[in-house]
């Protein structure tokens, strides 16, 4: 089962108030208003119950992709002058300052997690990938838990709920894989959440779930030993379990390659 990372939350910061674009002046400012609504969702779906977080993933997945098309086209343009073929100039009227809350840095018990000052777009930018990949993983364990729930799913909702959660998992790990490019300008500056160690591990842990997946996914003893922890399945009064052949040897060496996935993340 994924491990459900907890979404970091973030200051305010008028980046109009950092950066100035005569060819498009009305960017900075959108720039703004797209990352405040990302703040008030992170810090609505923090003070929610957990129970009620997992339905609120959407809204702030909703706020993660109206602000990252701003903020990527904002890193595109002070570094190369264009975003995608279109040319746009955007200076800096002082050094951007932003503030994310680490949440895997170590932290004293019972303190809430310190938040991190961070210069420049491309810190940024790269906080907003890493909640959006967190946000995946989330919503892959959510698909997963459609498998454990009292009621035992059809066997079409539960094929549709292994392809949403495996492909979750893989847009997570490509997006921690993504990340790896964004601090080549200022290595230095990046925070431990965000350093390359950091997301190769995370982005391994992603593609060993993702195969361990594969194995749920065909693997009919899964299937019956959840039944058989259902204290409500009464199935096993009329019929015993159907297991047909399995493969084995695939199923095996799928789990060994989800192991060496593990240790990769762990030896990062």
């Amino acid at each position: 089962m994924p491990y459900p990372f907890t979404l970091p939350t973030t200051s305010s910061t008028p980046l109009d108030a950092f950066i100035n674009s005569p060819s498009h002046p009305s960017l900075p400012l959108t720039a703004t208003t797209q990352r405040s609504i990302l703040r008030d969702a992170l810090k609505k779906h923090k003070r929610l119950p957990t129970s009620q977080q997992a339905a609120h993933l959407g809204v702030v997945q909703d706020a993660v992709n109206g602000y990252l098309p701003y903020a990527l086209g904002v890193a595109s343009a002070t570094a190369t002058g264009r975003i995608q073929d279109e040319p746009v100039t955007v200076t800096n009227t002082k050094q951007l300052q932003t503030e994310w809350r680490l949440t895997l840095s170590a932290t004293l018990p019972g303190r809430e997690p310190p938040r991190s000052p961070l210069t420049g777009i491309h810190n940024d930018v790269a906080f907003v990938l890493q909640t959006l990949a967190y946000i995946q993983v989330q919503q892959a364990r959510s698909q997963l838990q459609i498998l454990y729930s009292p009621d035992l799913p059809s066997p079409d909702r539960r094929t549709a709920a292994i392809g949403s959660a495996m492909k979750y998992l893989l847009e997570a790990n490509s997006i921690h894989n993504y990340i790896l490019n964004l601090h080549t300008q200022d290595p230095a500056s990046a925070p431990l959440d965000t350093v390359n160690s950091t997301q190769v591990a995370l982005a391994a842990l992603a593609l060993a779930e993702a195969t361990l997946i594969t194995v749920l996914k065909d693997d009919p003893y899964t299937t019956a030993v959840i039944q058989a922890r259902n204290k409500d399945d009464k199935e096993w009064m009329i019929s015993a379990p159907s297991i047909p052949k399995v493969r084995a040897h695939l199923f095996a060496r799928l789990c060994i390659c989800a192991s060496d996935h593990a240790q990769r993340a762990a030896a990062s």
